[in-house]
Order: C-alpha cells, then sequence, then structure tokens
C-alpha cells in the first residue's frame, strides 16, 4: 500500500511539473503572436490543453507566470554578461567603471529590444516595481553581485554597500532607458545615446 501512495505521489507530482512547463511554453509561443494584453490566462490555459486554475495554482496570477517566462530569456543572457564583464581587464577608477557600466547597458538593451518575447512581456515588470524587485531578488541578483564584485575592484576608496546601492541605482535607470525605447522601430538605433547616457551615470556613480 505504502509503494502504491509513493507512486502515485510521483506521478501527481510529475504531471504538476509538467502542466507548469506546458503553460510556460504556451505563453513563451503566444506572447509575440498576439502581444503582452492579449495572451491572456484563459488562452495559455486552452493552448498548453489544461485550465485557467491550473496557471492560479502554479504561479498565482498570469503576471507570476510571465515572470517565469522572462526569467528564462533572460537569465542565461545575466550569467553569460557576468562572466563577460568578470573577463574585462579594465582600467581602475572612471575608465573601469564606464567599461563596465558599458557593457551592462548594451547586454540589456540588446537582449531586450531584439527578443520579441522580452519586449513584451518585461512590461509586467515595470509596471509592477513589487513584482520586478521579487523577481529580481530572485532571478538574477547572483549575476548583478558579480557585477557589483567587479565594480569594487575598480572602486578601492569606497565601501562594498556604497558600490552596491550606486549600482543598483543605475540598473533602475537602464531600467528606464529600455522602456524609453520599447517604442523603437527595427530600423531606430537602439543605443543612440547609450554613451552619453553611461558618461553621465558615471559621473553620477562616481561623485
Amino acid at each position: 500500500m505504502a509503494t502504491r501512495q509513493t507512486s502515485s505521489r510521483g506521478r501527481s507530482r510529475a504531471d504538476g511539473n509538467k502542466t507548469r512547463q506546458d503553460l510556460i511554453n504556451a505563453a513563451d509561443r503566444l506572447l509575440p503572436k498576439l502581444g503582452l494584453a492579449a495572451t491572456t490566462s484563459r488562452k495559455i490555459a486552452a493552448e498548453a490543453g489544461t485550465t485557467v486554475a491550473s496557471v492560479n495554482y502554479h504561479f498565482g496570477s498570469k503576471d507570476g507566470l510571465i515572470t517565469e517566462v522572462v526569467a528564462n530569456h533572460m537569465v542565461p543572457v545575466m550569467q553569460q554578461m557576468a562572466t563577460d564583464i568578470e573577463a574585462l581587464t579594465p582600467s581602475p577608477g572612471r575608465d573601469g567603471v564606464v567599461q563596465v557600466l558599458t557593457e551592462y547597458s548594451r547586454t540589456m538593451l540588446g537582449k531586450c529590444m531584439t527578443d520579441p518575447i522580452l519586449r513584451e512581456a518585461m512590461g509586467v515588470l515595470f509596471s509592477n516595481p513589487e513584482l520586478a524587485t521579487q523577481w529580481r531578488a530572485n532571478n538574477i541578483s547572483p549575476y548583478l553581485e558579480r557585477v557589483i564584485d567587479v565594480l569594487v575592484d575598480q572602486l578601492e576608496d569606497r565601501s562594498y554597500r556604497e558600490v552596491r546601492w550606486r549600482f543598483n541605482l543605475f540598473v533602475d535607470c537602464v531600467s528606464g532607458q529600455i522602456v524609453k525605447r520599447m517604442g523603437f522601430s527595427p530600423e531606430q538605433d537602439m543605443f543612440k545615446g547609450i554613451d552619453e547616457f553611461v558618461t553621465f551615470m558615471t559621473d553620477a556613480f562616481m561623485a
């Protein structure tokens, strides 16, 4: 009897995991076709062959599901970005900070502006600061901390805590740049003005 119950629980867990992944895959397919507003929980569930209740059960809401989709697309980019920044050999001081902040800005803009899923889905995070804070903590904080470690090496006269809050402010400003550029057409230069932006932010960073 115990073996049968254990087997039943195992199948139930596997079925639940499959349903969860099916919903993520369904949202991933629908977002670039329909856009964020038209990609409803009902349509996602129908695409996944399940019910709206499953969306709420596994993710709490449509927004919770969309943040999972964002994570699937963004986390590998953040991993590579942190590795690339760690591989830099920046000069100490201001020039090194410019190199690090430029690499971060261009990576984030490049990915968010060219990935059709992210162009649609990032709106969920930008419109909900509380959800965005939770998403950052759960998904990309380790990679941001790696970037902060590199910046600390460039700014030996600053404490880790000071560098950390300044970089987190910079990350928020980059998010603002992404929102500003979401309306750009493919023909427009997504990086236009970004060097000036980084120069301005570096001056604030170093103040």
